[in-house]
C-alpha cells in the first residue's frame, strides 16, 4: 500500500478504550512501517462553534508524519458487526467505503469461557468476508483477568481455525506451539474428532468425510428457533475453515434439531451458509437477500449519550468508570478499590431464580462511574429521549447492585442514581431524576441535579475547545438546588423545618397498588407560616396548562388527599381513562369539578367529572360515568413555593 499522508477513520460499535486504541495504532503503524510517537493517548469529543458536539472523536497523544488526524466514530452494524473498521483516506467514509482492518476485541479468556472467546465471536470474521474479501482481520485479545497458561483443546482447535482463516491474533501473552493453521482437510476433521466430548445428552460437535460429502453435528435449535450462539459461531467457523482448506464437496449440519419454520432467510447463520455452501439436514435453505451495506452511522442508539458522558468524564475529570455496558453492547467487569476486576452475577440467589423468583435477577446500570474527589459512586440508566420515564423507573432496581457490589467494596462512598438520555431536540430537562440530555443535534444539557463530576466535565470540555461557556446547568429550578439527602435530615426537623421533594410520577402512584410512600428525591427547607405533617409534600410541575396559577416548571406544595369536597379546587388525578396533553401521563394537574350520580342502595357513582385547565388554549378533559376504581384524587395543590 501507497501510504501518502492521510487521515485514519475507527468506526465502532462499543466505547473506543484508549488503550486499546493505542494497541490498534501501535498495530497500523508497525505493519506500514510508519515511524510514529505513541504518548497517554486521549479519546476528546469534538465541538462545534456553538458548543454543540458534532459526534466525532479526536485521538490525541499519537503523531506521525503519514497519519494527519485520527478520528473515531459511533456506528451501528446490520448484523454480525466486527467491533473495528479502520480506513486510511482523507474523507469521512461512507457505507460503500472499503476498509484495510476488521478487528474484533475480546476480553473473555479460556479461564472463564471456553465457547465465548473464541466461537461467538468467530461468526463475524466470516461475515465480514461476504463484504470485504480482502480485508486484514484481527482478534485482539483485551483480557481482563489472568490469562490461562495452558489453553483448552477447544481454544486451541478454534485458534487454530481462526488463524488458517487469515485471522491475525494481538495481545495474546502467552505463546502457544499448537497455534498454527491447519494444514488439510482431514487434519482439522481429526483434530476435532479426538477432543473430548461433552456430558450427557449434548449432541457433540463431529465431523465425518464419506467420499465428496462432510457431516457436521451440532444442535443449533435453543428458545424456539436457530439461536444457539457458540455453536453458531463453532460451526460458521468450521465449515468456512474447510472451504479456505480447499473442500469444494458437500457439507450438511446434521443433528441441529431444528424444522423448516426455524430456518429464516436474514437469520446470520442462514446468511453465512449461502456464502459459503452449507446444508442443514433435512431443510431446504432459503435465499439470502443481503443487506446493501455493513454498517451505518449511529444517530438513534441510547448509548450516544452514556458513552459521551463517559469519555467527557475520562478525559477532562480524575473520575473513571468501574463498570459499563452501553445499551447491553459489551458487558464490561465490575472494578474493585483494589483494581480487581470480577464479573457480575445474574442473580442475587441461583436457587431462588430456578425455582422461579424472576426478582432475584440482578438488574444493572448501562454505567457505573466513581468520583473520587467527592466519593461519591454514580449509578447511570441510558435511555432515548422518548423512554425517559422509563429510565427513571428502572432506575428503583439497582438495589441488589449497590448491596452486593458498591456497598461492599466501596463502603465509605456515597451513592447517587441518575439518569442519562439521548435523543430529542428539548434544550431543557424537565425531570429531577435526569442528571444528562445529549440530544439529537448534540447540544449537552445540564439539570441543577446533574452529578458534579458531570458539571466538572462538561465545563473542562469546553473550556478545551476554547469556546465561551454560557450557562449549561439549567437555572429555572434553582429552588432545589440545596437538597439534603434523607439520611442527613434529623428525624424530628423532617415535615417540621423540611418538606420532601417528589417527583409527580411518584406520588401519582403512591399508595396505590399497595405502594409504599414513595421515593424521596430530597429533603428541601421550607420557611412558610404553616404547620406540616406528612401528608405534605413539595414537586415541581412542568407545563403550561395552568398558567397563570401555576408558571411552568414552578415547585409547589402539596397535600395528599384527605376527603371532603374537591369541587373548583386544584388537584393531582390518576386514572387510566386520563391522558395529560402536555406529559402524556396518566396523571394530571387540573382544576375538579364533579357531577354524581347516587343509586337506591346507597351506593354513587361521578356521573362527569370534568378537568379543567387555567390556560384556556388547553382543552377541559371530561370524564363520563367514571367508577371508584378508574380513578383517584391524589393530592390537593396548595400554592406555589418559588
Amino acid at each position: 500500500m501507497n501510504m501518502t499522508t492521510s487521515t485514519l477513520w475507527i468506526l465502532t460499535e462499543e466505547r473506543p478504550k484508549r488503550h486499546v486504541i493505542g494497541q490498534i495504532l501501535y498495530k497500523f503503524s508497525k505493519d506500514h512501517k510508519i515511524p510514529c510517537f505513541i504518548d497517554t493517548i486521549r479519546i476528546l469529543p469534538i465541538l462545534n462553534s456553538d458548543r454543540t458536539f458534532s459526534f466525532l472523536y479526536e485521538v490525541i497523544g499519537y503523531k506521525s508524519e503519514k497519519i494527519k488526524k485520527v478520528f473515531i466514530k459511533t456506528v451501528s452494524g446490520y448484523s454480525s458487526f466486527i467491533d473495528f473498521l479502520l480506513f486510511y483516506q482523507d474523507d469521512e467514509p461512507t457505507e460503500k467505503s472499503v476498509p484495510l482492518y476488521g478487528i474484533e476485541e475480546t476480553k473473555t479468556d479460556d479461564a472463564e469461557s471456553r465457547n465465548t472467546g473464541i466461537f461467538q465471536r468467530a461468526t463475524k470474521f466470516v461475515y465480514i468476508e461476504y463484504f470485504y474479501p480482502e480485508i486484514k482481520k484481527i482478534m485482539l485479545y483485551n483480557l481482563q483477568i489472568d490469562e490461562k497458561k495452558k489453553p483448552t483443546q477447544t481454544n486451541i482447535f478454534g485458534t487454530r481455525c481462526l488463524l488458517t482463516l487469515g485471522v491475525e491474533l494481538l495481545g495474546k501473552k502467552h505463546k502457544c506451539a499448537e497455534f498454527i493453521p491447519f494444514k488439510s482437510v482431514d487434519e482439522l476433521i481429526n483434530f476435532k474428532n479426538s477432543m473430548k466430548k461433552p456430558p450427557g445428552t449434548n449432541v457433540p460437535i463431529a465431523l465425518k468425510k464419506t467420499g465428496s460429502s462432510i457431516e457436521v453435528s451440532g444442535r443449533l435449535y435453543k428458545s424456539n428457533s436457530l439461536a444457539h450462539d457458540p455453536n453458531i459461531g463453532a460451526l460458521s467457523l468450521i465449515c468456512a475453515t474447510l472451504r479456505k482448506l480447499g473442500w469444494t464437496g458437500k457439507i450438511t449440519i446434521t443433528k441441529h434439531g431444528l424444522q423448516q419454520k426455524h430456518v429464516k432467510a436474514d437469520n446470520k447463520f442462514i446468511c453465512i451458509s449461502n456464502h459459503i455452501k452449507v446444508n442443514c439436514e433435512g431443510l431446504t435453505r432459503p435465499s439470502t437477500i443481503y443487506k446493501t451495506h455493513y454498517w451505518k452511522y449511529e444517530k438513534e442508539g441510547e448509548k450516544l449519550g452514556t458513552i459521551f458522558i463517559h469519555l467527557v468524564v475520562e478525559n477532562f475529570t480524575s473520575g473513571a468508570s468501574i463498570f459499563e455496558n452501553h445499551a447491553g453492547c459489551e458487558k464490561g467487569y465490575f472494578i474493585t478499590k483494589d483494581g480487581k476486576p470480577i464479573a457480575l452475577e445474574k442473580y442475587s440467589d441461583r436457587v431462588k431464580y430456578k425455582s422461579g423468583d424472576k426478582d432475584q435477577i440482578i438488574a444493572i446500570p448501562d454505567l457505573i462511574l466513581i468520583d473520587f474527589d467527592r466519593s461519591e459512586i454514580i449509578n447511570i440508566e441510558g435511555k432515548k429521549y422518548q423512554f425517559c420515564d422509563k429510565a427513571i423507573e428502572e432506575l428503583k432496581n439497582f438495589d441488589a447492585i449497590e448491596k452486593l457490589y458498591i456497598k461492599r467494596y466501596y463502603s465509605e462512598y456515597k451513592i447517587v442514581r441518575t439518569v442519562v438520555l439521548y435523543g430529542g431536540t428539548a434544550d431543557k430537562i424537565e425531570k429531577i431524576e435526569v442528571g444528562f440530555l445529549l440530544n439529537s443535534k448534540g447540544k449537552m444539557v445540564l439539570s441543577i441535579r446533574s452529578p458534579r463530576l458531570f458539571q466538572e466535565a462538561i465545563k473542562n470540555l469546553v473550556a478545551y475547545w476554547g469556546l465561551e461557556e454560557k450557562t449549561v446547568v439549567e437555572k429555572s429550578d434553582l429552588f432545589f438546588s440545596d437538597l439534603i439527602p434523607d439520611d442527613a435530615v434529623p428525624k424530628e426537623e423532617k415535615y417540621s423545618e423540611y418538606l420532601p421533594l417528589l417527583s409527580l410520577q411518584a406520588a401519582a402512584s403512591a399508595f396505590s397498588e399497595e405502594q409504599k410512600y414513595p421515593d424521596v428525591v430530597g429533603w428541601k427547607k421550607i420557611v412558610l407560616k404553616k404547620k406540616f405533617d406528612k401528608d405534605y409534600f413539595i414537586a415541581k410541575v412542568v407545563g403550561h396548562s395552568m398558567e397563570p396559577t401555576i408558571p411552568n416548571n414552578s415547585p409547589c406544595l402539596f397535600r395528599f388527599e384527605r376527603g371532603g369536597s374537591r369541587n373548583g379546587k386544584i388537584v393531582l388525578v390518576e386514572s387510566r381513562q386520563v391522558t395529560d396533553p402536555e406529559t402524556h401521563q396518566k396523571f394530571t394537574i387540573k382544576r375538579y369539578h364533579s357531577e354524581k350520580e347516587y343509586f337506591k342502595d346507597g351506593t354513587w357513582r361521578h356521573k362527569k367529572i370534568v378537568l379543567s385547565p387555567d390556560n384556556k388554549d388547553f382543552h377541559d378533559i371530561v370524564l363520563e360515568n367514571v367508577s371508584e376504581n378508574d380513578f383517584r384524587v391524589v393530592a390537593e395543590f396548595v400554592e406555589v413555593i418559588g
